[in-house]
């Protein structure tokens, strides 16, 4: 998530090449809790290539929810565990964030309590565009495991329409 090589997470070549390679088809998949933070809101990166408008910074987003009848999150609910994002071992590092779909995008997750977005995909049913993305505001790996692979399924098949989440491996 975080790259000690550079403060924003995100070098500026960095950025841009996952930006050509969007607009040339390609796919993406971020979960992060602190991407937005380190790029800052007025980033073109945030607005044009993950697609949030606005967000609230550091919320502890400690549940998430499927939008209901939504290709990826339609009937996930589940607590987040970051047991594994520690000070020390004891103090829990928890600075997701909730945000806002920018144009074109749609959210997928909700925070259970507030009905704020965590996660949403772009682009949202009826807009066209060469490049698909999913964009997460805390990390994948606090989802439970089923719940997990279950998402990463559906995100599969949302990346790559056609290839139903499942991958081959060719010799």
């Amino acid at each position: 998530e975080y790259s000690t090589a550079s403060s924003t997470g995100l070098t500026s070549a960095q950025q841009s090449t996952i930006r050509d390679y969007l607009n040339s088809g390609g796919a993406l998949f971020i979960a992060s809790m602190e991407l937005i933070s380190r790029l800052g809101l007025t980033s073109p990166f945030v607005h044009d290539v993950l697609r949030v408008s606005d967000f609230t910074e550091d919320v502890s987003e400690t549940a998430i929810e499927g939008v209901p009848g939504d290709a990826i999150g339609d009937g996930l609910a589940t607590d987040l565990n970051y047991t594994d994002y520690t000070y020390l071992g004891i103090l829990e590092l928890n600075y997701s964030d909730t945000i806002t779909p920018g144009n074109g995008a749609e959210g997928i997750l909700t925070d259970p309590d507030t009905g704020e977005f965590t996660g949403l995909r772009y682009p949202r049913t009826g807009v066209d565009s060469p490049g698909r993305s999913v964009f997460l505001s805390f990390p994948l790996d606090t989802m439970p495991l089923g719940d997990r692979t279950t998402f990463l399924r559906r995100t599969l098949q949302f990346l790559a329409p056609g290839l139903n989440g499942q991958g081959s491996v060719a010799f």
